[in-house]
């Protein structure tokens, strides 16, 4: 797992690493779809993104590309009884 720190336009520093998930556990699918081949997660101390595949080198795109990255994920929502 890769791991990267960028800031967006705001200042907001958001940590961004690469998901592979168990896609099946007793047989049952685990994540929607659309996530089955993975996906980006971008982590602030507000909130959680996740835009969905895994582009082929991300690591080594530039701030720039990141943060357009970012502007497309989808917001994840808390888990119960957790605070937003």
């Amino acid at each position: 797992m890769a791991l990267r720190e960028v800031r967006d336009d705001a200042g907001v520093l958001w940590t961004i690493y690469d998901v592979h998930p168990n896609t099946k556990r007793h047989g049952l699918p685990q994540v929607r779809p659309e996530l089955t081949a993975g996906w980006l997660c971008f982590q602030s101390d507000r909130e959680k993104r996740r835009c969905a595949g895994v582009p082929a080198a991300w690591e080594q795109l530039d701030d720039h590309a990141l943060t357009a990255l970012l502007a497309t994920a989808m917001a994840v929502a808390p888990p119960r009884g957790h605070p937003a």
